[in-house]
This record gives C-alpha cells, structure tokens and sequence, in this order.
C-alpha cells in the first residue's frame, strides 16, 4: 500500500513539475541527458588517456623551449666573438698598442683619446657587455667598471692568453685577478700588431643581467621551474632564481639525469623524471659545445591543470548520470499519466458518450489536446443536434426539390426550342457576312491594281521629268552653237523667228492641254526634224528626242485628246518645215527652232512638276483608301468571326440546356433518394447520447 502510495504521490509531483513544460521541450532535455552521458564517459575516457600523453609533450616541450635558451645563448656569444674578431682589426686598438712604446706624448695621448672614443660607441651598441678592456703590459684601458686580468702576475691569464694562437677564449670569472667579485663570463682575444712586435689582450666581460635576462624569458620560475646556464665542466653561469650561486657546480643528482648522445653529437637534448629532496622533478637538457642548458620543474605543479581537469570530468560524468536518469524519470511520468486520461475517454467517445468533459489545468501540449478534444466533443453534440434538425428539414426539402425538377425540365424544353430559331437566324446571318466578306476582297483587289497603276503613272511622270531636264540642258548647248551661227547670217535669223512666233502658238495650246505626254511626242518629233535640218550640230539632241519620244509613246495611251493636239501641232510643223524648205538659210530655221524647243521643254517641265504633284496627291489619296479598305475588309472579318462564334455557342447553349434537361431528370430522382437517407440518417443519431 505504501509503495502503491508513493508511486501516486511520485508521479502527481512530476506531473506538477513538469506539465507547465511544453513536450518538445521536455523530451529536449531528456535527449540532452542522454547525450550528456556518452559525452561524459568519453571525457572521462579521454582525460584519464590524455595523462600520459601530456607528460610526455610537456616533456618534449620544455625540451624545445631549453634548446631556444641556448640558441639564444650560443648567439649572443657568437656575436660577442664576432665583435672581438672585429675589434681586434681595428685601426683604433691597433694604433692603440704601436704607440704604447712610442715617447711622444701627443701620439700616445691621441690614442687614447680614439680607443676612449671607440670603446665608448661599441659600449653604447652592445648593452650586454659590461667592460671593454685592452692590456698592453704595461698599461690597461677599460670601459666599464670590471679589469679582470693583472698583466703584471707572472704566469697570470694575461700570460695564459699571449700563449694562445689568437683563437677567442671564455672564461667564467669568479674573481678577478685584482680581487673583485665578478661572477661573469668573459672573452678575451689576442691582438699582435701586424707592423711592430707590440701585443696586447682584448677582454669582453658579459653583463650578469644579460645572462639572467635569457634565463628569465621564459617565466618559468612561476611554476617554480629552475633554469641553468653551464659550461662543459658544468660550472654555473647564470640562472633564474635569485638564490643560485653562479660560479658553483651544479647538484650531482640534477646533473646525473643527463643522457648522452648515442650518436656522439655535441647538439643533442633529453628529459627524464628525477627526485630531489622527495619532489618528482622533470629535468631537461640542451647541450651545445663548451654549454648546457638544464631546468627543472617540479612535475606536480605542471600537472596540476591536468589532474583538475581529470576530477572535474569525473565529478560532471557522474553528477550528469544521475541527473539523466532523474530527468527521464520524471519527464516519463509527465507524459504518462494525462495521456493515460485521454485514453480513457476515447475509448468512451468510441461507445458514443459525449457527456464527457476532460479538465486539465496546466499549458503543455498534452493539456492543449485535452481542451481540443473536450471542445471536439462538444461540437459533435452540436453537430448531432443540428444533424437531427437538418435531416428532418432534408426531408422536406427533398420533396420541393423534386418538384423544382420537375417544373424546370418544363422550362428548359421551351428554351431549347427557342434557341433553335436562335441558331437558325445566327446561320443565315453568317452566310450573309461571308458574302460582304467576299465583295470587299473583290473591291480590295480593284483597289490594288488602281493604286498598281497610279504608281506606275507616278513613277512615268517621274522619268519624263528627268529626261526633260536633260533636254533642257542639250537644248541650251545647242542654243549656243546656234548663236554663234546667228551671228554669220541675218536671214537665218528672221526664218527661226517666224518659226519662233508658230511655236509660241503651239505652246499657247499645250497650257490646254491635260496630259502633257502628247505634247512630248510631237516636240520630239519636231526636235528631230529641227535636228536633221541642223546636221552634225544636231547629233546629241538627236538621241535626246528619241529617248523622249519613246516616253511620249507610252504616255500617248492614257490620254487621247493629247494625242489629237500633237497631230495637230505637227501639221504646223511640216507646214513650218515645208515654207522652211524655201528659206535661203537653214541655219535660221535651226535657231528659231531650237529656242522655240528650249521654251517648249522648260514648259513641259513645268508641267511635269504640276502633274507628279498632283500625282502624289492622287497618291496620298489612295493611300488613305487603300487604309480605309484595309479597316473594312478587317471589319467584315472580325464580323464573319463573331457570327461564326454566335452559331457555335448557340449550338452549344442548345446542347447545354439538352444536358440540363437531362440533369433535372436526374435531380429528381437524386432527390427522391436523398428523401430516403435522411429517413436512415435520422434513425442513426438516436444511439448518441447527447
């Protein structure tokens, strides 16, 4: 009972938690527990792997970042050597040392003054020396506060250096051979004067902060870390705790964890666990030639991130464990219990009770459906309700229905009688505009050749009035040659003016004259005449005539009244030629005719002009007809089409009240049918209890 109690109570507590909660959000957090999980072990997994893995790389990193102390190193005391190399070919050192025998004061003082001025530049250049020193024997100079070497002790490094063969030289200084405390590294150099037999020795000494400086780059003294800076014979020359002692020996037990190279390389570095005074140490080593980098960190505080991390990957997995199982427990049992209710009136609603009502006081989604389905089973009480209402109204409705049917059967058979004659009439009418359909093409075809011949007119018009043009210009050359013959012989003269006078009348009748083709016909025939009469003058306006004739010929059938002019003209003109045959001088009948020509073609030229402007009215006019006969053929045709759709649809409303007809027939029965469900249907619902 206590166990069935808490169960009840358990799953009232999660529902209350946990129905406040939309599902999706809900089963959001069960599969980001279920996903925690994994994640958890595989950290867990991966931390407790990745121990090993960093021991090493720590290892190997300190490795390369020794091995950049001592690069850092070697360099500096590389470009430390090299200073001295070039110092020691000076022209100020030298000069220094060959007049240190010399007995003139002024060449002594001189040399001084130039090394005081050398060492100071190359002070200010390289801050890592402390003291710049040259001895000589007999006397040193320095820049800086340290001399290390008494060049007076006998068997001292001021003698040790002499016996080198010139090779730069380190030394770790203590003490100096003066008795300062130095504790630095120190170069010294041979200098022999190439000229003299004057030697001397260059000493270097390092700055002590220089040293420490590259010790302390790294930091590493923060993870209490201890770097060393050794020479071959593992003396101390720098480090990064204040509280070594440089010039001291390194512990045996610091210095007993180095592996020498196996291949017998002077650049090689190693690591290793050792124990000194019970702390696990790694120690690293980077060894060059003459020098050793080594440091030492105690291995807990460089694995101290590691292990917390370990602890927290460990404390998260198992905390998130039972935070999972907890969250699924209780998002299980929020969506169970409502759903369970649900259920339950369903199975209900199944049997056809809709008096039920499922209250449900929370927000989620499940509580949403409970609502929807409370409200769902109100509205098919409704729907019942109305469903009995209705079916009885059906009934009834059936029954006019039928009746409707009936009447509008009646009805269509009158309208499809009557679109009958309608489509009768739309037939008739189509074949009437086919008809005017048919006459406008004819008149259209009519049009066009009208229009064919009035641009043919036109474009004769057009060349009479070129070919005239020409004339006029043929004429006026002649003209010309005829003066000058007018000039030799008055009787020639007065005959041309005789025939001029005949000419001005022919002209008087050309104005009357309405087509000016005929006109140029017998012009022409005159022009020939006159041409034949004037001999080799008249040659080109020989072929000029002829070419206009044969345009007056073809002008010559469209208007027959010209033509009788022309013939008339050219009575007057054979009577001219014939009582110019009696003439003494041809030459003036010549003259006379070719000015009366030269008027008549400026004439006929004139005319040209008027008849093409009328033509291109004439033109424009057709044009505009030929516009307007386009509109009306297109007109009758739009008019053919819309009778021609008429009687289509009218045979398709014919066919459509057809249909209809039949589709009242069968509403009627359709109706009488749907009587006889709504009966059945209003039977049905009496099982719902409502």
């Amino acid at each position: 009972m206590m166990k069935k109690f808490n169960s009840t109570r358990l799953d009232r507590i999660s529902e209350k938690l946990l129905r406040w909660i939309p599902i999706n959000r809900r089963l959001m957090v069960a599969f980001i527990a279920m996903t925690l999980i994994p994640v958890c072990i595989v950290g867990f997994i991966a931390a407790s792997s990745a121990l090993v893995e960093i021991e090493r790389n720590i290892g190997n990193y300190t490795e390369k970042m020794m091995g950049q102390v001592l690069n850092k190193f070697t360099e500096q005391l590389a470009s430390i050597e090299s200073l001295a190399l070039e110092m020691r070919a000076s022209e100020q050192i030298l000069d220094y040392i060959k007049t240190r025998e010399s007995s003139d004061a002024a060449t002594k003082v001189a040399a001084e003054d130039a090394i005081r001025a050398y060492f100071k530049e190359k002070k200010m250049n390289y801050g890592f020396i402390d003291t710049f020193a040259i001895y000589t024997g007999k006397s040193v100079y320095k820049a800086g506060d340290t001399a290390l070497i008494d060049a007076s002790a006998k068997g001292g490094l001021y003698d040790e250096i002499l016996a080198t063969d010139g090779k730069p030289v380190w030394r770790f200084i203590d003490k100096s051979e003066t008795g300062a405390d130095v504790k630095s590294l120190a170069l010294f150099v041979k200098i022999k004067h190439p000229t003299s037999s004057n030697v001397a020795v260059l000493q270097l000494l390092t700055s002590k902060i220089a040293l420490k400086k590259i010790t302390s780059e790294l930091k590493l003294e923060e993870d209490g870390g201890t770097i060393f800076l050794l020479d071959k014979d593992n003396v101390i020359l720098a480090s990064n705790q204040s509280n070594v002692d440089a010039g001291s020996v390194i512990q045996e037990n610091i210095i007993q964890g180095y592996i020498s190279s196996q291949d017998g390389s002077e650049h090689h570095a190693s690591h290793t666990l050792i124990d000194i005074d019970g702390v696990e140490m790694l120690a690293s080593y980077n060894v060059a030639p003459n020098w050793k980098v080594v440091s030492i960190v105690p291995l807990e505080n460089l694995m101290k991130n590691t292990r917390r991390m370990t602890a927290s990957v460990i404390m998260i997995s198992v905390i998130s464990l039972l935070a999972a199982i907890l969250i699924s427990s209780l998002v299980t049992k929020s969506v169970h219990a409502p759903m369970s209710r649900l259920n339950k009136a369903v199975s209900r609603l199944k049997e056809g009770d809709l008096t039920q009502d499922l209250a449900d006081p929370y927000k989620d989604e499940i509580a949403l459906l409970s609502h929807n389905f409370t409200d769902m089973v109100a509205s098919i009480g409704n729907i019942i309700r109305e469903v009995r209402t209705a079916s009885s109204n059906v009934v009834k409705s059936a029954e006019s229905i039928a009746n409707f049917c009936n009447h509008s059967r009646y009805s269509l058979e009158q309208i499809a009688s009557a679109m009958e004659d309608v489509a009768y009439g739309s037939t008739h009418q189509h074949e009437e505009a086919q008809s005017a359909n048919e006459a406008m093409n004819r008149l259209a075809d009519s049009l066009n050749a009208i229009i064919a011949n009035s641009r043919y007119a036109f474009d004769a018009t057009e060349k009479t009035k070129v070919l005239s043009e020409n004339a006029n210009e043929v004429i006026e050359s002649l003209n010309e040659k005829a003066g000058i013959t007018n000039a030799a012989t008055n009787s020639i003269i007065e005959g041309i003016l005789d025939l001029s006078a005949d000419m001005k009348k022919i002209s008087d009748i050309i104005k009357i004259i309405a087509s000016i083709s005929d006109q140029t016909d017998l012009l022409a025939l005159n022009a020939s005449i006159e041409a034949a009469r004037a001999g080799k003058a008249g040659l080109g306006f020989v072929v000029v005539a002829e070419e206009v004739k044969k345009l007056s010929y073809q002008s010559r059938e469209s208007s027959e009244k010209i033509a009788q002019i022309i013939s008339q003209i050219q009575k007057k003109v054979d009577a001219i030629s014939g009582e110019a045959h009696h003439t003494k001088s041809a030459i003036e009948g010549q003259m006379q005719a070719v000015k009366h020509t030269d008027e008549t073609f400026r004439i006929i030229t004139d005319s040209t002009i008027g008849i093409a402007s009328r033509l291109n009215q004439m033109m424009s006019g057709i044009n505009a007809m030929e516009t307007q006969k386009n509109a009306t053929v297109d007109s009758v045709s739009r008019i053919l089409g819309i009778t021609e759709g008429f009687a289509a649809t009218t045979q398709e409303i014919n066919a459509t009240t057809e249909e209809q007809i039949s589709s009242a027939i069968q509403l009627e029965s359709l109706a009488r049918e749907m009587n006889t469900l709504a009966v059945n249907l209003e039977q049905s619902i009496q099982q719902f209890k409502i």
